[in-house]
């Protein structure tokens, strides 16, 4: 303190014999501070207080972590589904009570398919957690630290790289072709050009041609009306706001777009699979005090003590198509997932870097005003629906006079064709005949089996009481038959091709 003061008193005298009036001094330790805070300014520190920024966001940090924690979630649930699916189904159906928890007789998937499905899952799981931990824990405040010696070389080798593209993009001597590519690698590198938009728009197309895979193939197992309706809005739906978002002028619309393709691959990979669940449980109707009482009257073993005998068959058999259909039973549904949760993960990351970072919600994610990339996303929503409707309209013409087939594929059938019913389950119960001929001679149903399996898409075949002495060739060409049931069919013998149908479940 005493040469601080000894330093001001020759300061003092030096600026009173020069004649200067008032001087402005600093002592040691305030010159110190403020050098401190000169030379934390020139390294790049920068503190920060991003309290009213991270508050105008606290509503869509809450929406994230409701999104995320139900995606976790899920993914357990769909985890325990193809570790012990009976179980799981039991357990939400209620059900585990009846014919010892082997009501629905999920089978175990081939051990290669279960090796897959229970690594993408847990894969994905650990995704969602990292995400929900990141956005839990987020801090309030943020301050930019000096850079790290890796980071400062990690950024300096990207930064040359870049400007060696763009020098050999704009240098005459370089051939043609390298100097366009090199053009091509530099306008995609820069989330400001016309051809990342475009990128993204081809992506966003990726996406819908996925999603349109996804709903051939709920055509194709014939689940309910309701469902197929469901998943077909939200396909049409996502598409048509593609195309707005392009057309509309939006503030903040790179946070305004991902946040509603965030919420489109929400319905795609959780919000549909769930209504899903939800049909079945509203769907299942099942008289138990019935089972009761014949459970108590009938001796032990008979046919009226099971309870599939009891519950209605057609309810029993789409409830079961439609719980299955959750399982990861093929390569094909495990890239499916994988694919939709992997973007939902990325889009649920690239939000939160975007609400951290205000300077980047200015620009767009697609090209704007592009009435042609517009256009056709809107013709593609049309397709959609089109193709949906007539896939039902003319599949139900055509099963229309067969009531006995209770499941159909949904396909677009023409005129010629209208007389093949695309029919998977094929159900013709006579629990109770009335009369003594109609249990000794049943209805001959063989000409009516043969037909509907002319398509060689029959994977149910469940008859009681009905005669089918011979199972007709037409079945032969069934290669995807899984459940087989012939109660009371006077069927003697099977043909020697029944090994042939290698994906059979239950005989």
């Amino acid at each position: 303190m005493v040469d601080d003061v000894q330093e001001f008193t020759l300061l003092r005298r030096s600026s009173l014999a020069s004649g200067v009036g008032h001087l402005l001094v600093k002592t040691k330790p305030q010159a110190a501070e403020c050098e401190g805070t000169e030379n934390r300014v020139a390294e790049g520190v920068v503190a920060t207080d991003l309290v009213g920024h991270h508050r105008s966001f606290d509503g869509l940090r809450i929406i994230l972590v409701s999104m995320v924690t139900t995606c976790l979630g899920w993914t357990v649930w769909l985890l325990l589904l193809n570790i012990a699916p009976n179980n799981m189904v039991n357990r939400i159906m209620d059900t585990s009570n009846l014919e010892s928890g082997s009501f629905w007789q999920f089978v175990d998937l081939p051990l290669p398919i279960y090796g897959l499905a229970i690594f993408g899952l847990t894969i994905i799981g650990l995704g969602y957690s990292f995400v929900l931990i990141k956005l839990i824990w987020k801090r309030a405040h943020s301050r930019v630290l000096p850079e790290t010696g890796a980071l400062v070389r990690i950024h300096a080798f990207s930064a040359g790289v870049v400007d060696a593209i763009r020098r050999v993009a704009t240098d005459r001597t370089s051939s043609r072709s390298l100097s366009s590519a090199a053009s091509l690698v530099s306008s995609l590198a820069s989330s400001e050009s016309i051809a990342r938009k475009r990128l993204n728009l081809c992506m966003k197309l990726v996406d819908l041609m996925i999603e349109l895979v996804m709903l051939l193939q709920i055509l194709e197992d014939g689940l309910p009306i309701v469902l197929v309706a469901v998943f077909t809005v939200i396909v049409a739906a996502n598409a048509v706001w593609c195309a707005l978002v392009m057309l509309l002028p939006l503030k903040q619309t790179v946070l305004v777009e991902n946040l509603i393709d965030l919420i489109f691959d929400l319905l795609i990979a959780v919000g549909y699979p769930m209504i899903l669940v939800c049909y079945c449980l509203s769907a299942f109707k099942f008289d138990r005090a019935k089972l009761m009482i014949n459970q108590a009257v009938f001796p032990q073993g008979w046919l009226e003590q099971s309870a599939s005998t009891i519950a209605d068959p057609v309810q029993t058999v789409v409830i079961y198509k439609t719980l299955n259909s959750l399982r990861i039973s093929s390569i094909f549904n495990f890239f499916t997932r994988m694919g939709i949760n992997i973007t939902l993960w990325l889009k649920c990351q690239r939000l939160m870097n975007l609400m951290e970072n205000p300077r980047r919600q200015s620009s767009s994610v697609y090209p704007r005003h592009c009435r042609l990339a517009a256009s056709s996303l809107v013709a593609f929503a049309i397709f959609v629906i089109i193709y949906v409707e007539e896939s039902t309209r003319t599949s139900a013409v055509a099963c229309h006079p067969h009531p006995e087939c209770v499941i159909n594929a949904r396909r677009w059938l023409m005129l010629d064709s209208l007389t093949q019913c695309p029919c998977l389950a094929l159900i013709d119960n006579n629990i109770a005949p009335k009369t003594y001929s109609e249990w000794m001679d049943p209805k001959d149903i063989t000409a009516k089996v043969a037909h509907l399996a002319t398509m060689g898409l029959l994977q149910i075949v469940q008859l009681t009481n009905r005669k089918l002495e011979v199972l007709p060739e037409e079945l032969r060409g069934c290669t995807d038959m899984r459940y087989l049931s012939l109660v009371y069919t006077h069927t003697q013998t099977f043909p020697v091709w029944i090994h042939e149908l290698t994906q059979l479940e239950y005989l």
